[in-house]
């Protein structure tokens, strides 16, 4: 495992889940990264969908939601897989997240309400 200290130069946003254990980053390289509290890398995640990753979110059932430059994209809760993308054409650069129960806000040049299950 690589450590935190071998890693990116740019972080762009982070997030941390629930429990505290994982937490979540991406970078300028177009990565999101999966760490564990003591900074080791557990996983490296990429999609050519995921250009320029800016606000990434950890919902409060888990579920790890990452904005790239007009997507929004749901990878699994250990940060290796995609499980879902949504393409945002009106929606440039989201550059924050927050979520309330079922309702996802996502800010940009616009702001965007979405239910998730």
């Amino acid at each position: 495992m690589h450590t935190l200290n071998l890693i990116f130069l740019a972080v762009q946003y982070c997030a941390v889940n629930r429990s505290g254990d994982k937490i979540f980053v991406t970078n300028s390289s177009s990565e999101l990264l999966s760490l564990s509290r003591d900074g080791t890398i557990l996983s490296i995640f990429t999609d050519r969908q995921l250009q320029s990753p800016t606000a990434v979110h950890v919902t409060g059932k888990g579920q790890v939601l990452v904005c790239g430059r007009n997507t929004i994209m749901q990878v699994d809760s250990e940060g290796k897989k995609k499980i879902t993308a949504l393409a945002m054409p009106n929606v440039n650069n989201p550059l924050s997240m927050c979520s309330l129960g079922k309702c996802v806000i996502v800010g940009s040049n616009k702001i965007l309400e979405l239910n998730i299950e």
